[in-house]
């Protein structure tokens, strides 16, 4: 009973903070799991030494290693913006035997303009820097009746389709911020956890949730001023014009019987 009613407190607190229009620090932990023999055929692979011809054996073994690791997030989040960034750590799995592996290379901070419906971000692209700003994508979504509980908090689920992409999310009205991890917006309430399945040629899923979440004063959230954004289509356009040309040269450089 005296768990019972120290959590009714808690859960009361963040009600009456929320009340008063105070922000949020939300952590969460993401794991990525992915379809071994199609991410072994899709991954790019670099060695110490240049040389890109690995045995299939290895490769599954480093793939196996990524889809173990737990990456960590926060977001910071007023009702108005928000800003979500990965909490770099120490992490060596990656590297064995002078060899790494890339499923897309990092993350850079995502800045979110609720009132405008806007995203900021700087991505990177074979070592060359685009600065990234387009609206956030708008998801139909469907929301149902199940009900789960997230941290204490009641969540309610959601669904959406965006092309190839299904995502479930689990929101807390209670939490009235239409932000969440990534760049999932625009459900009644914070996002708690979300599960992203791409059935593209990786197969990947991504399953993010929060393990913990802080009210904090005064956030402001500033956004980077871009001289020559580019939207999220033209980054795509110039990213397979890049790998094309870098695809076009390695075959060149490749003699043939």
């Amino acid at each position: 009973m005296k768990k019972l009613n120290i959590l009714f407190l808690f859960l009361l607190s963040f009600t009456t903070l929320i009340a008063q229009k105070k922000g949020l620090v939300v952590n969460y932990s993401q794991e990525i799991k992915f379809d071994l023999k199609k991410a072994g055929e899709n991954a790019t692979v670099v060695s110490s030494d240049g040389d890109s011809k690995l045995q299939n054996k290895m490769l599954q073994q480093i793939i196996m290693q990524a889809s173990k690791q737990i990456q960590l997030f926060q977001l910071v989040t007023t009702s108005k913006s928000a800003i979500y960034t990965k909490v770099e750590k120490i992490d060596n799995t990656q590297k064995e035997n002078g060899v790494s592996i890339s499923f897309g290379g990092g993350y850079s901070p995502e800045y979110l303009d609720l009132d405008n419906n806007l995203y900021y971000q700087e991505k990177e692209n074979f070592n060359e820097k685009f600065e990234v700003k387009d609206s956030l994508t708008h998801y139909d979504w469907q929301l149902t009746r199940e009900k789960k509980k997230v941290l204490g908090f009641d969540c309610r689920k959601a669904t959406a389709k965006d092309g190839k992409k299904e995502i479930i999310a689990w929101y807390a009205p209670k939490l009235p911020y239409k932000s969440g991890p990534r760049d999932i917006t625009g459900l009644p309430g914070l996002i708690l956890e979300v599960t992203i399945i791409r059935n593209n040629k990786q197969k990947s899923m991504f399953h993010l949730w929060a393990t913990d979440v802080q009210v904090k004063d005064d956030i402001e959230i500033e956004f980077p001023t871009f001289k020559n954004p580019i939207t999220e289509k033209d980054f795509e356009m110039k990213r397979k014009e890049m790998f094309d040309r870098m695809k076009e040269m390695r075959d060149e450089g490749v003699e043939t019987d």
